[in-house]
């Protein structure tokens, strides 16, 4: 890879879009620039991400970056990265209009998974390199495995090689403004 620049964004959704691919797009911002970062995201999808094309998630560890991005477009579904804050992810989630929550497997228990599921939103579990863990979480309610490896995802009953083991990003919840009611109705639906 040596002399190959960065793709911009926009470069990369035109390839994700040429292949049929969807995207969990993570906004890291530095510290401070949460808000010019989500409103340079915002513009980006805006101008790029084709209407209807759905297949999108944003995400990122940064409440203000995901209140921005939510006020500007409310229609993006949004996911909320969290690493040990578990304890206020529910709420936050909630208050961000956000479809899925991202947990560390470190800092998720059984309880907490069910709890993130029964408030109706789809549950993304990172980074896990462990087919029997990758397992573990599935069996508690997790809709997507993140991986390095494509080894733990794989081995996993709908599971694809290169790292994750993925339900839809668009399924039945993908209106940030539902509320959770509406949400968990909406995932029970057939």
């Amino acid at each position: 890879f040596a002399g190959e620049p960065v793709p911009t964004l926009e470069a990369a959704i035109a390839l994700l879009v040429e292949r049929g691919m969807g995207c969990n797009l993570e906004i890291k911002p530095c510290p401070g620039r949460e808000m010019e970062t989500a409103q340079a995201v915002a513009a980006i999808l805006d101008a790029h991400w084709p209407p209807g094309y759905g297949r999108l998630l944003v995400s990122s560890f940064a409440p203000a970056a995901m209140a921005r991005l939510r006020d500007m477009a409310p229609s993006v579904p949004r996911g909320l990265l969290v690493w040990d804050r578990t304890a206020t992810m529910l709420e936050e989630a909630a208050a961000l209009g956000c479809v899925s929550i991202h947990c560390a497997h470190q800092h998720l228990d059984a309880a907490q998974a069910r709890a993130v599921r029964a408030a109706g939103y789809r549950l993304l579990v990172y980074t896990v390199n462990d087919p029997a863990l990758a397992a573990r979480l599935i069996g508690w309610g997790c809709d997507t495995i993140i991986s390095d490896t494509g080894d733990a995802p794989a081995a996993l009953p709908g599971g694809q090689p290169g790292g994750s083991r993925a339900g839809p990003i668009a399924g039945p919840i993908t209106d940030p403004t539902a509320s959770a009611a509406a949400r968990t109705a909406a995932a029970a639906a057939p």
